[in-house]
């Protein structure tokens, strides 16, 4: 498998499992299906509206939750200085006290629907938050997903 080491350290995985449009029963299945073949990398976001699903799945599986890199994502509208409670809400969901990676979702989408320097405060405030849930443990990484 390919491999690449960030600067903390941190190996992340080639191919990894998205769960994007799945939901309940559905995604529960499809984490757990994707598990047994050896999927170790599984990523989903608060928007997805399916952590539960994926905490259930990775509950039933049997792989120790350090064997499995697990990625969120905060969506657009818990950015800003309450991104913590948004990222504690995903850490509850997930039923985990971390995540491997930590990334801001869709930061970009809305400047051009409203104002680039009030959504610039809210990526800035949103990173800082980010930042604090790195230091703090509760994410390894962070970063951006589709900054478009």
């Amino acid at each position: 498998a390919a491999e690449a080491v960030v600067r903390e350290g941190v190996v992340p995985l080639a191919v990894g499992l998205g769960t994007c449009c799945l939901s309940g029963v559905e995604s529960e299945r499809q984490v757990l299906d994707g598990l047994a073949a050896g999927y170790r990398l599984v990523d989903t976001a608060s928007h997805y509206g399916n952590e539960a699903a994926v905490a259930a799945a990775l509950k039933k599986s049997g792989v120790r939750r350090s064997e499995v890199m697990l990625v969120t994502k905060i969506w657009y509208d818990d950015m800003g200085p309450n991104a913590s409670a948004a990222i504690n809400r995903s850490l509850t969901e997930l039923g985990t006290d971390y995540v491997d990676l930590l990334l801001m979702h869709f930061p970009g989408s809305i400047d051009a629907m409203q104002s680039p320097s009030a959504n610039r405060q809210r990526r800035y405030d949103t990173w800082r938050c980010m930042e604090d849930a790195q230091r703090s443990g509760v994410a390894r990484q962070i970063g951006v997903s589709n900054f478009t």
